[in-house]
C-alpha cells in the first residue's frame, strides 16, 4: 500500500522476477479515487483480499491475481467480489485459502470469519460469523494458516496483572 496525493492509498506489488535490467520494480495494481489497503495474498497466490472504502464503509474485497497479466507484469484478473457487507478490516487467509478472518468494523472489537471457495476464477463466500471478541489492536495480529494459533498485540498494563485465557481446541467448541 502506498499513499498518493491524488488517489489516496493504492495497492502495489513487487514481482519476484527481475526485469531485463536485473532490477525488481514495484507495479501498481490498483489506483482509484478511493482508498485500498491491507492487501494479502491467498496461500496459493491466486487471489488478493484487501480493504476498500468504495462503498462508503471499510469493506473487504477479493480479486484474482495474475503474476503475469496481459502486458507481462502482475495484474488483477477479471472479477471482484465483496466479502463483507457490514464492515471489515485487516483480512487474513486461513485454512489453505478456505476462510478469511478479519476485524469487524467500525468497532474492531471482534474477530470475524467467512468461509470462502475459490476455484477456476470463481469466488464464493459464506455468511460471516463471529469468532471471538478481541482487543482493539489495529491490525497488529495474525493467524497461522492452519487456524490453530492467533498472535495479537496487547496493550501494556501498569500496576496490575491481566489474566490470560487460552482456549484449546476452540473449533470443536464452535460445533456444539
Amino acid at each position: 500500500t502506498q499513499n498518493s496525493p491524488k488517489t489516496g492509498y493504492d495497492l502495489w506489488v513487487l514481482p519476484v522476477t527481475q526485469t531485463g535490467s536485473g532490477e525488481r520494480k514495484p507495479v501498481l495494481l490498483l489506483a482509484s479515487p478511493v482508498n485500498e489497503w491491507g492487501a494479502v495474498f491467498s496461500p496459493d497466490m491466486q487471489w488478493i483480499a484487501y480493504v476498500s472504502n468504495e462503498t462508503g464503509d471499510r469493506e473487504i474485497f477479493v480479486r484474482p491475481f495474475l503474476a503475469k497479466g496481459p502486458s507481462g507484469v502482475p495484474a488483477f484478473g477479471e472479477g471482484k467480489w465483496q466479502v463483507t457487507r457490514s464492515g471489515g478490516n485487516y483480512p487474513k487467509w486461513r485454512t489453505a485459502g478456505k476462510e478469511i478472518i478479519y476485524d469487524d468494523f467500525p468497532a474492531s472489537s471482534e474477530k470475524m470469519a467467512v468461509d470462502v471457495k475459490a476455484e477456476r476464477g470463481v469466488f464464493e463466500t459464506g455468511v460471516p460469523h463471529r469468532l471471538f471478541p478481541g482487543p482493539l489492536d489495529l491490525g497488529a495480529w495474525d493467524v497461522t494458516t492452519d487456524g490453530r494459533r492467533f498472535l495479537s498485540s496487547v496493550p501494556q498494563v501498569r500496576q496490575s496483572t491481566l489474566p490470560i485465557n487460552v482456549v484449546l481446541n476452540w473449533p470443536a467448541l464452535l460445533k456444539k
